[in-house]
């Protein structure tokens, strides 16, 4: 409960930056990122505990650039709001996100997945934007520190997982090359 109040003390402050107005905010999803809607805008809020994270700032400010890109080719994806982000909130990086009305079920049909990820793969990089190398574990490691209802054996395990699956990745051949990867869609 204590990171759900931190949270929204976090989403209330980042929107007063950008004047938005977080009363009555709805939580859509709570776990390593906490992603709100706005009651009164079509808006999505998505928070990021990270606190004096540089690189996970960098990583967002990439997410945002890119995505606002996607959406200018045509490119199936959420747009950010047009606002100054990301922006850092009591030790939250928070992103701003226009809401995207639920259309029709999304298909359970993997060929269409694919066919989306084959498009992402064949666009060129973006412009003006430098993108950072893929992190297969991404924030993992972070949020084995922070977690705090992991005994310490199991901590102890899952960060010697991390080592010996970082040193794998190290030594795979790629033969696709360099491209644009969906953080998801792995």
């Amino acid at each position: 409960m204590g990171s759900q109040l931190a949270a929204g003390r976090a989403l209330t402050e980042a929107c007063a930056q950008v004047g938005l107005d977080a009363g009555g905010a709805q939580v859509i999803y709570s776990r390593a990122n906490a992603v709100y809607r706005l009651a009164d805008s079509p808006v999505v809020v998505r928070l990021r505990h990270a606190p004096g994270s540089a690189d996970r700032l960098a990583r967002l400010t990439v997410s945002v650039q890119v995505t606002a890109w996607l959406s200018t080719m045509g490119f199936p994806s959420v747009r950010p709001l047009n606002v100054r982000q990301p922006v850092i909130a009591q030790g939250y990086i928070a992103t701003f996100w226009h809401f995207a009305r639920p259309g029709e079920p999304p298909s359970d049909d993997i060929a269409v997945l694919a066919g989306i990820v084959r498009e992402l793969h064949s666009l060129p990089p973006p412009p003006a934007v430098r993108l950072p190398a893929v992190n297969p574990l991404g924030s993992l490691r972070e949020d084995i520190r922070r977690c705090a209802w992991l005994a310490d054996a199991q901590r102890s395990w899952l960060e010697a997982r991390c080592d010996e699956l970082e040193r794998q990745y190290g030594e795979a051949s790629w033969t696709l090359g360099c491209g644009l990867l969906h953080g998801d869609a792995y």
